[in-house]
C-alpha cells in the first residue's frame, strides 16, 4: 500500500510503474509518478475543468477582510490567481517568486489592469494553537506578512470543485473576456517568467477584443 508520506521516498518513487494501477475507493487517483509526488508540476500547465479559451466560471468567493470576489464582474481586467493551502510546502517556502509576479502586475504597460489574488482552498490545516478554525490559520499566517495581496479564501472548496484543482500550487491566468489563458504547476525561480508570459498573452488577447 502506497500513502502520501512515501512521496519523498526515492527508491519507492523508482519502483512504481507506469502506468500506476490503484484501488479507488476513498483514494486519491494517479495515473504517474508525477501526480503522485506532485513536484514536478514545476514549469508544466496543469489541466483544469476548463480548457484554453473556454470562459471560466467560479462561485462566489469573498476575501479573508469578507470583500466579496465576483469573476464575472471582474471582465475587462486580467486575472491572475494563485492557488494554494497552508499545506503547500513549497508554496510557504518560494513565496519570492510569488511576490516577484505582484511587482510585475501592478507594472503591465497598456490599457488593460492586472489583477492578482491568492485563492487558498482544500486546507488541510484545520486549526490554530489558539483552537480557531481554518479561516482563522489561513488569516493568522496571512495577515502576519504584509504582501499586500489580497487573499481569497474557499471555505467549501466549490471553487476547487468547479475548477477541478487536485495539487497545488498552480496559477491560474484570465483574459478580459474571463476566457482561461493558461495554468502553471509548482514554484521555482523559472516560475514568474513562465507566468508573465501567460499574463501579456492576456493582456494581448484583452487588448485585441476591445
Amino acid at each position: 500500500r502506497i500513502t502520501r508520506h512515501m512521496r519523498s521516498n526515492a527508491r519507492i518513487l523508482d519502483e512504481l510503474p507506469e502506468p500506476i494501477s490503484f484501488d479507488p475507493r476513498d483514494r486519491t487517483a494517479v495515473s504517474t509518478r508525477v501526480a503522485f509526488t506532485g513536484r514536478t508540476l514545476v514549469g508544466a500547465p496543469v489541466e483544469l475543468t476548463f480548457k484554453p479559451g473556454e470562459v471560466v466560471e467560479m462561485p462566489e468567493l469573498f476575501t479573508l477582510e469578507g470583500m466579496p470576489f465576483d469573476l464575472e464582474e471582474r471582465r475587462g481586467r486580467v486575472q491572475l490567481i494563485v492557488v494554494w493551502n497552508l499545506g503547500s510546502v513549497q508554496f510557504r517556502r518560494e513565496l519570492v517568486p510569488v511576490l516577484a509576479m505582484r511587482d510585475f502586475c501592478k507594472q503591465v504597460p497598456g490599457d488593460v489592469p492586472v489583477d492578482m489574488w491568492l485563492l487558498n482552498t482544500r486546507e488541510t490545516t484545520e486549526t490554530t494553537e489558539t483552537g480557531g478554525g481554518k479561516w482563522d490559520a489561513v488569516f493568522e499566517f496571512w495577515s502576519s506578512r504584509d504582501y499586500e495581496i489580497d487573499c481569497l479564501f474557499d471555505d467549501t472548496n466549490a471553487a476547487a470543485e468547479r475548477l477541478g484543482i487536485r495539487d497545488l500550487p498552480v496559477a491560474i491566468v484570465i483574459d478580459g473576456a474571463g476566457r482561461l489563458v493558461g495554468t502553471q504547476g509548482g514554484l521555482d525561480s523559472s516560475w514568474p517568467e513562465l507566468v508573465r508570459e501567460l499574463v501579456n498573452t492576456a493582456v494581448r488577447n484583452s487588448a485585441d477584443a476591445e
